[in-house]
């Protein structure tokens, strides 16, 4: 490959870091912010070059073409590894050879990296975005039935995110399971369960007055992960209890993005759990991101039940309070009796 001279000292300084193997796309960015006056062609050229030197090995056009049809078919976050698996790529110059291939990708932006993790690569989305369409006649509300009186404060549309985010026992596998009962009849309902086995969900379920698997008109799915995979546009409402997170919490509002991007006609609702002392589930304000509707759920020691809080509510109710206020900020205390009826013992208040 041949590539523009840049000058001797820039030229000593790309070859260091080749040497000292820091990965091509951050040499390239490290130049160019130490002289702007650089032309971000010639750079990559020079460091490829460098680069491609370093390693000893020559670029075979038919190889690379393989290698990039591979990569660019691949759907959602791959590996190095992952391209050798599908070419059989095993001796040690054919894994130069891919490494140098990916990172060529890189820098032509077909493919970016992912994470800090070295090796991880996604397609870049080329796809348009949709046009926010304004609509002649007036939307249809998403009708679904929601306990404890909160269809009389709030509205739902479809592509809604309702957020159930509750403290351990709080009540939120009751509070969803009502739910999905309750519009089994005029909505489809998918229910994904990440926690309970057959016996558990079972017994659960008995609690509810259920005796036989036909008195059950929902799908039902073990899922733990992924949820997006099987959501679609279609109208109905999803039903996640509950999306699991064990650490960087903040990439709770990918994962919800992923699904809000998938819907269309239907509307979901997610279990989120969160720390009695906080006020949002684990990822904080991550999790609102997206949410029309979040509620919390809480178990109150001195009332001996369950306050839920509408923590926001982005489309209030015509007529539902008074004018100015909002039903964000309103609470109630509710009694879960028999592990399915939820009994509320207030009105909601602030």
């Amino acid at each position: 490959m041949e590539a523009a001279y840049l000058g001797e000292k820039t030229e000593l300084h790309i070859a260091y870091l080749v040497k000292a193997g820091a990965p091509p796309k951050e040499i390239i960015e490290y130049v160019l912010a130490s002289d702007a006056g650089l032309s971000r062609v010639q750079v990559e050229q020079e460091v490829m070059g460098y680069w491609e030197a370093n390693l000893e090995i020559d670029i075979k056009q038919d190889l690379f073409d393989d290698i990039r049809t591979v990569a660019l078919s691949m759907t959602g976050v791959f590996s190095f590894d992952d391209v050798r698996k599908v070419l059989c790529l095993k001796d040690s110059k054919s894994l130069k050879f891919l490494m140098v291939c990916l990172n060529r990708l890189v820098n032509q932006g077909a493919i970016e990296t992912v994470g800090d993790k070295h090796g991880q690569f996604r397609v870049t989305c080329k796809e348009e975005d949709e046009r926010t369409v304004f609509l002649e006649k007036m939307p249809d509300e998403f009708r679904v039935w929601l306990p404890m009186g909160i269809n009389s404060l709030v509205e739902l549309y479809p592509k809604s995110i309702v957020i159930v985010a509750g403290s351990k026992s709080a009540g939120k596998t009751t509070v969803l399971l009502n739910i999905a009962l309750a519009n089994q009849c005029d909505n489809d309902v998918v229910y994904f369960n990440s926690e309970m086995g057959d016996a558990e969900w079972t017994k659960r379920l008995h609690k509810f007055g259920i005796n036989k698997p036909s008195q059950i008109r929902f799908d039902v799915w073990n899922r733990y992960r992924n949820f997006h995979d099987k959501i679609d546009g279609s109208k109905k409402i999803f039903v996640i209890d509950f999306m699991e997170i064990h650490d960087n919490f903040y990439e709770i509002a990918k994962y919800i993005r992923q699904i809000h991007e998938k819907l269309k006609d239907g509307i979901c609702i997610i279990a989120l759990q969160k720390d009695a002392k906080s006020e949002l589930s684990r990822g904080g304000a991550f999790s609102a991101e997206k949410a029309r509707l979040y509620l919390t759920l809480d178990y109150a020691k001195d009332k001996q039940a369950t306050k839920v809080t509408i923590y926001d509510a982005k489309i209030p109710r015509d007529g539902a309070c008074a004018p100015g206020e909002s039903p964000k900020g309103l609470y109630r205390h509710v009694k879960i009796i028999g592990g399915n009826l939820l009994s509320p013992i207030e009105d909601w208040t602030r």
